[in-house]
């Protein structure tokens, strides 16, 4: 009797108790950088293994003994980010990530003053019952994917949302609180002689003059920063923008409650510069604000001159868009922001009688505006 298959990938016999057997033939090679197979006709195949991993920071090779082996490299890398990666300054990787290169500012970057992102951070009725403006600021917000913003030690996600942790008014998760509420930076002296609350905590705590509007303009910039299409990453942006510190040296500083104040000063006033759509720049062992270009070679800032349409950032365009009757962004059409609908918004934020500021005067501890009750 003929046990034959018709396969070379087994070896045929019979047993003279069970009959025919076809025990299956080993194709390995002992090479852990093929695949090894056996086509019924050709008899064993050994297909070379690859090892490529889709990661450009990686060189990719195969061990016989051990197979795949992935060795970081420092080659150019692409971070996906537009703003990013110019042929001067590219971007790399570094140990395994792909690191970006300089911010490219003069076609990415977008700013507004505090006021606009404060006066646009809400919406109003009109008397006939049709919205008045749109609120971008919340629309920028939710550009960052859940991430919010994170300034000065506060996660800022809306202007007057609800619940209360989510961005309402009289907490510090509320945008509207630093952009509106600027008026209760107090004196040494004046902190120093407020008295302590027993409801809340403490009341003697010391806060530095300026600290309000330092958030003022660190959550401003923040917003610009997203708009700009650097997401969450404002250090990617604002390091090329800062003369001397760090949007992280800034941001720490703000968030201890008790920060260097000539750091503090320097951090405000060459972020106002370019919320303000001016330049910062080295002027000697210092630095100076300037609306025009000083030098040739100098490039000068037109941020305030972009519109939001502009965004390099997909997200932006999407929220700044969608349910909003004025803005289309469409390329035929002019940028046509509608009335400013968050004027009132701002207002009520501004003279809501409560301490909610990042520097506290009032008594309550360093976090009054996500623990305590507003004062009435």
């Amino acid at each position: 009797m003929s046990c034959d298959d018709n396969t070379v990938c087994t070896t045929d016999a019979c047993d003279p108790r069970t009959g025919c057997t076809h025990v299956p033939d080993s194709c390995d090679d002992q090479d852990a950088c093929t695949t090894d197979s056996c086509d019924s006709v050709t008899g064993c195949a050994h297909a070379p293994m690859s090892c490529e991993d889709n990661n450009v920071c990686t060189d990719d090779a195969c061990d016989p003994q051990s197979g795949c082996v992935h060795t970081d490299n420092a080659a150019p890398c692409d971070d996906d980010n537009d703003c990013t990666g110019t042929a001067q300054h590219p971007d790399v990787c570094f140990e395994g990530e792909c690191v970006p290169g300089r911010f490219d500012l003069e076609e990415c970057g977008i700013c507004r003053t505090a006021g606009f992102w404060a006066e646009r951070g809400g919406t109003s009725s009109k008397k006939n019952g049709k919205m008045a403006g749109f609120n971008y600021t919340q629309a920028v917000i939710d550009a960052t994917g859940g991430h919010c913003l994170q300034v000065c030690g506060e996660s800022i996600c809306g202007t007057d949302a609800v619940p209360p942790d989510k961005g309402a008014l009289g907490t510090l998760g509320s945008a509207l609180e630093a952009l509106c509420v600027v008026g209760n930076d107090k004196t040494q002296a004046d902190i120093a002689s407020q008295q302590v609350r027993p409801d809340c905590g403490r009341g003697d705590r010391p806060g530095p003059v300026h600290l309000n509007e330092a958030y003022r303009q660190m959550v401003t910039a923040a917003l610009n920063c997203v708009v700009s299409g650097a997401g969450d990453n404002c250090g990617m942006l604002f390091d090329e923008v800062l003369a001397g510190v760090t949007w992280e040296q800034c941001n720490r500083n703000c968030a201890s409650r008790a920060p260097n104040k000539k750091l503090l000063e320097t951090c405000l006033s060459q972020l106002e510069c370019w919320n303000s759509g001016m330049n910062v720049r080295r002027v000697g062992g210092g630095w100076g604000c300037f609306r025009h270009c000083q030098s040739s070679g100098t490039d000068c800032n037109n941020c305030d001159e972009r519109g939001l349409c502009e965004s390099r950032s997909e997200d932006v365009i999407a929220e700044i868009t969608d349910g909003n009757p004025f803005l289309t962004c469409e390329p035929a059409q002019c940028e046509s922001l509608g009335p400013a609908g968050g004027v009132e918004a701002c207002k009520a934020a501004r003279h809501k009688p409560n301490t909610c500021t990042i520097s506290n005067p009032g008594g309550c501890g360093a976090n009054l505006c996500d623990v305590c009750t507003p004062l009435p």
